[in-house]
């Protein structure tokens, strides 16, 4: 299985700095990036997140010509970036996972019937690979240096 990440996801990694946490999260399987969600992280005013945009963690893909054309079809979706819209592009034509933070992204992935997988289930994942006092600092770190609310935070911390 592969996963096609947004650049919400690993921005937010990138900025509390444990980027490497997503590889724990997926596992041995391919991480893939947009070209898209590279020029976005490269674009970031932070440090870590530019960085991020080269990290030998995820594997940069370029969209083939079907994927270049159903990204094309997509043109009515005003309301996504560009980044966004290349993933869905790659995950729908690649039979992948979408990981994403942004709610319009998501349901439009769902609407074409795309597994999704958001911040939260990744947190929840790593409940079963690190200690639950990393998680909590990870979830506190998350809040507050990329101004993200996680629903349901109790739940995933206990």
């Amino acid at each position: 299985m592969e996963f096609v990440l947004d650049a919400d996801i690993i921005s937010t990694f990138a900025k509390v700095n444990r980027l490497s946490l997503l590889k724990s999260a997926f596992g041995r399987q391919k991480i893939l990036v947009p070209p898209a969600v590279r020029i976005d992280l490269r674009k970031s005013k932070h440090q870590t997140v530019r960085e991020s945009a080269a990290s030998p963690l995820f594997t940069s893909v370029e969209l083939t010509d079907a994927e270049a054309g159903l990204l094309n079809s997509f043109s009515g979706q005003q309301n996504l970036g560009r980044g966004e819209l290349e993933g869905i592009a790659l995950a729908k034509s690649r039979n992948a996972v979408f990981v994403s933070n942004d709610l319009k992204a998501i349901h439009f992935a769902e609407k074409l019937r795309l597994e999704v997988i958001d911040l939260q289930t990744i947190l929840f994942s790593l409940k079963e690979i690190i200690p639950k006092q990393s998680l909590r600092e990870l979830s506190y770190d998350i809040e507050k240096k990329d101004r993200v609310i996680i629903p349901d935070k109790e739940e995933i911390l206990s």
